[in-house]
């Protein structure tokens, strides 16, 4: 061991203990000298060595690299040069918790995370590692600092893919929630609208997949823009949406139904949606996020139930006790069409010319034990908007062929119509399905007249000719019901095999007093003549009417004035009054 003059070392004999020297004065043992500022020199992080007081004495290759200084630039400046203001203080204040008499000489710290700056600057993450130590009576401080920006920039890519829609790139519903409770508990009182577009799987199944994700895009933009800065955007799942707004809820949902309702360019056809909007207040104290959404969620839903362009539908209490019990009926009607419990209600049709029994139309009855004696005018629009219209339509079609096979079997010459939905119409096994049903029945075909509404025909005319096509291929009758209100084209017309017209009974009801009304039915019958079909006109309720109808060639009727829909044992006893010729 030998010594040196060292005039700068603060010892009062002038010399340190030492043998090498790294850079800048800064000495350590001969033997560690070269080999460890060559392994510090090598690392990826930055590696610091400072004095008490905070000036830089030593620095490897990899500080001057991260942080834009050379060597010779950083040494004999203060360490608060890499550092910006706020972190500059905390700097500050640290150190002066090491001075003599403060009792703090432990390791400073491990894996802290902060923001230094570089020359140019920019700020960069970093984590930092610092112990203190002394040498030869004097403290010094050593800092290991390491770029976390990669790891950074990945942990929030992997924060965004988790509270993102990766379609979208808006947030989802747990961001949402998140975004949600936080305005709440500022109370604030933020509404919450729920936005569904109307009519998306359908087009959807048209137009394919690619249709479906470049429909949710465009959406979503579309929100963005009209809900304005002052609003939170996500896309809770699947179709729907959410924004959260402090401002008119039911002013904003109306814009943003207009936004969504824009025709969607697609290709070179355009894309038409609904929308339905739901919206739910937090004026209660006692508002939480899950219920609130869920709230807007219910009131968005039962506005597309209701119309198939949808709507606004703002949450009451009197809302909820019916989307409840709507709920309940769904519940029970599944476990009805499951255990076939539903029953066959058959309404007369009479022949004008005498009155004579034709056949019936097949209806659909169903008693609860719970909720009681549902009505039609409730279940079956239910059934549509829940799915279940297909497995309903199966369960009566089952019985309505029992009882027609039976009808046969004694002889009795009449027929039975049933209606199929616009859903059963689209389904590619339809034809088939009737097959079946009439091969397991073991009735002949010649009696079944399937009834279908104009708008189940519209909805795509090329598939429903098709469909047509095969079902009237098993020798079964078609006919148009609710002919008049509003969407036929004649041009389709001409092309569906439809063998008889059903004269709506908008317009039965109106006949022959209101002379538009009678227009319309004389020129149904005309239309219905001249492509060689049938006419029926159902809704009959006074002699005047029939009448009327009977005058203008009408084949047969339905209605009051002939019969209500009736059980299967009374209309066999209807059946006996009212022969069929």
């Amino acid at each position: 061991m030998r010594t040196i003059p060292q005039p700068h070392s603060g010892r009062r004999d002038g010399h340190v203990t030492v043998i090498g020297a790294l850079e800048g004065g800064f000495m350590f043992e001969t033997a560690l000298a070269e080999p460890l500022a060559s392994i510090l020199n090598t690392s990826i992080d930055a590696v610091f060595v400072t004095t008490r007081d905070g000036t830089i004495v030593w620095v490897n290759g990899a500080a001057e690299n991260m942080f834009g200084w050379s060597g010779a630039e950083m040494r004999g400046r203060n360490i608060a040069l890499l550092m910006p203001p706020p972190v500059k203080n905390q700097h500050d204040s640290f150190l002066a918790a090491f001075r003599p008499g403060r009792g703090v000489t432990h390791v400073l710290g491990i894996d802290r995370s902060l923001d230094a700056v570089r020359r140019d600057g920019t700020l960069i993450p970093v984590e930092i590692g610092i112990s203190t130590f002394e040498l030869n009576g004097d403290r010094y401080f050593a800092g290991f600092v390491r770029d976390i920006s990669e790891r950074r920039a990945a942990g929030e890519r992997l924060r965004f893919l988790a509270t993102h829609d990766q379609i979208t790139g808006l947030p989802n519903g747990m961001l949402f929630v998140e975004e949600l409770k936080a305005e709440l508990a500022r109370r604030t009182a933020p509404a919450v609208i729920v936005i569904t577009p109307v009519g998306f799987w359908r087009v959807a199944e048209r137009h394919g997949r690619s249709s479906a994700e470049h429909m949710i895009r465009m959406i979503a933009k579309r929100l963005r823009d009209a809900a304005g800065p002052g609003a939170f955007v996500g896309r809770i799942h699947g179709e729907s949406f959410a924004v959260m707004t402090l401002g008119d809820p039911m002013g904003l949902a109306k814009k943003l139904c207009d936004a969504v309702s824009l025709p969607i360019a697609w290709g070179s056809v355009h894309l038409h949606l609904g929308a339905a909007a739901g919206i739910a207040t937090s004026r209660r104290t006692d508002s939480a996020p899950d219920p609130l959404l869920q709230d807007a969620h219910s009131a968005a839903s039962y506005a597309a139930s209701r119309s198939p362009w949808g709507g606004i539908s703002l949450f009451t209490e009197d809302l909820g006790r019916r989307i409840a019990r709507e709920a309940l009926m769904e519940e029970r009607l599944r476990e009805a069409i499951s255990q076939q419990t539903l029953t066959l209600a058959l309404q007369p049709k009479v022949r004008a010319r005498d009155g004579s029994l034709s056949g019936a139309e097949a209806l659909a009855r169903w008693h609860d034990d719970v909720l009681g004696e549902v009505p039609p005018s409730e279940f079956v629009p239910l059934a549509e908007r829940t799915g279940l219209i297909g497995d309903l339509g199966r369960v009566m079609l089952r019985l309505a062929l029992m009882q027609l096979a039976d009808w046969q079997r004694r002889s009795l010459p009449l027929t039975m119509a049933i209606n199929i939905s616009a859903v059963d119409l689209r389904q590619p096994d339809l034809a088939l399905r009737l097959a079946d049903a009439i091969r397991e029945t073991g009735c002949d075909p010649v009696g079944i007249v399937i009834e279908l509404t104009e708008s189940a025909l519209i909805d795509d005319p090329e598939q429903a000719t098709e469909r047509l096509h095969a079902i009237k291929a098993l020798g079964v009758s078609l006919s148009l019901d609710d002919f008049g209100t509003g969407y036929s084209s004649l041009s389709y017309l001409r092309h569906f095999p439809i063998d008889s017209l059903k004269i709506d009974r908008s317009f039965v009801i109106d006949t022959p007093d209101i002379a538009t009304a009678a227009a319309v039915a004389h020129t149904v019958v005309a239309l219905a003549k001249s492509l060689g079909m049938k006419t029926i006109a159902e809704g009959v309720e006074t002699e005047a009417q029939a009448s009327f109808l009977r005058d203008i060639g009408v084949d047969v009727f339905q209605g009051f004035l002939f019969g209500r829909p009736l059980t299967v044992a009374q209309f066999a006893d209807f059946a006996l009054s009212h022969p069929a010729s």
